[in-house]
């Protein structure tokens, strides 16, 4: 949601609903620094529909060299790759988890739709 106090008037967007959202939000998964277990899923974010009939969420991959971005749109940041997750059902509150796998010059990100357990999965190789 957007809140005036933590996101720039920019990036507020006005969805058919009337409901307000910050758009562009980066969401950190991992950090530089942080400790990884090669070949096991890294924290998880979840995220939901904004509209109740959506029937995929994409799930865009960004990389940075920022320590604190707030922005996808931020100098220095760079989209990597994106996940399209299908959708059952209907509603705002369906819930689809990502999780970060990293395998040496390889991240796999894998998008779970909680209702239905299905995975989609997306492999970013940074040795392209």
């Amino acid at each position: 949601m957007y809140d005036d106090t933590r996101h720039d008037e920019f990036h507020r967007k006005v969805y058919k609903d009337g409901s307000t959202r910050c758009d562009d939000v980066f969401s950190a998964i991992v950090k530089k620094g942080d400790k990884l277990v090669f070949g096991v899923a890294q924290k998880e974010t979840s995220y939901r529909p904004v509209y109740p009939n959506q029937v995929s969420l994409s799930v865009p991959i960004f990389a940075t060299v920022n320590q604190n971005p707030r922005y996808t749109t931020a100098i220095g940041t760079k989209k990597i790759g994106s996940v399209e997750v299908p959708l059952a059902g209907s509603g705002i509150d369906r819930l689809v988890v990502v999780r970060m796998i990293f395998c040496g010059t390889e991240i796999t990100v894998e998008c779970e739709e909680k209702a239905t357990g299905k995975i989609t999965r997306l492999n970013v190789d940074f040795l392209m």
